[in-house]
């Protein structure tokens, strides 16, 4: 599927976790079977097994897998030490507040775990493929730690539902963080392509005798190639003073001049 492991597209995010929903799916209908068959259990006492079997297999691998492939591309982080450090005590302030501390208004429990999605958005937008994986990870490592300690906005009457809900916010998490670090890298390399025709054509230029010009009507900026201008005997600061309607103006006849002005 020419799957990027380096997840720069969007189109790769879905293609992880579709990798990962089919290969933990085999995996969790194979082993559940096998266990249900050790056990002596029919198939619709395995199912919740196997079900959960499959969601925390699956998950495991979206989560860790872009850790282990980030483990090669570190230079984001080396870039802004401290950046990264008020990342990191930020994310573990807030995620103990939303996920471990009981904040109550009038008795009403306040339930806040979206609260913990921005800050590992920032990781994912400042540092790159291993930003995205560590906001990822820290973050669903806090919401299952409370889980786990039988606490946070997660906690259900019923195991399996606390389970499912858990998985759905840590999957949107997830989401979260690798669209934005697509979309923005995709936007970096549609520059960088925009950087590199400019380029090109200021070379082309250069090397060549052809004159062509670019006029913006609405800011009166305009760009020429200097070799050109110096054939015909212009300057750049022959129109730099006062612009370049004020200097295509001293170019036409002055009985010409009010009318080319006035159409212009």
């Amino acid at each position: 599927w020419k799957f990027d492991a380096a997840l720069r597209r969007p189109r790769d995010i879905p293609l992880l976790a579709l990798a990962a929903l089919a290969g933990m799916g085999v995996n969790a209908v194979l082993g559940g079977l096998w266990v249900a068959w050790l056990r002596g259990m029919d198939g619709a006492a395995a199912l919740p097994m196997i079900q959960l079997w499959w969601l925390s297999d699956a998950l495991g691998v979206v989560l860790l897998a872009p850790v282990l492939l980030a483990l090669g591309s570190t230079a984001a982080l080396r870039e802004r030490p401290w950046e990264f450090a008020a990342w990191a005590v930020l994310t573990l302030a807030l995620g103990g507040v939303v996920f471990f501390a009981d904040l109550q208004v009038d008795h009403y429990r306040l339930e806040l775990p979206y609260l913990a999605i921005p800050p590992a958005v920032w990781a994912a937008l400042r540092f790159g493929l291993p930003g995205a994986a560590l906001g990822c990870a820290l973050t669903a490592g806090l919401a299952l730690a409370s889980l786990a300690y039988r606490t946070g906005p997660f906690l259900q009457s019923g195991r399996p539902a606390e389970l499912v809900e858990v998985t759905a916010y840590i999957t949107t998490v997830a989401f979260a963080c690798w669209i934005a670090r697509s979309l923005l890298r995709s936007r970096e390399e549609s520059e960088a392509q925009v950087r590199a025709a400019h380029e090109n054509a200021e070379l082309t230029a250069q090397g060549s005798t052809d004159g062509f010009w670019d006029w913006d009507l609405t800011t009166d900026a305009g760009r020429f190639p200097e070799r050109w201008l110096r054939q015909l005997g212009y300057d750049e600061r022959d129109y730099a003073r006062e612009g370049l309607r004020a200097f295509f103006a001293t170019l036409v006849h002055p009985d010409d001049r009010a009318e080319w002005t006035r159409r212009l």
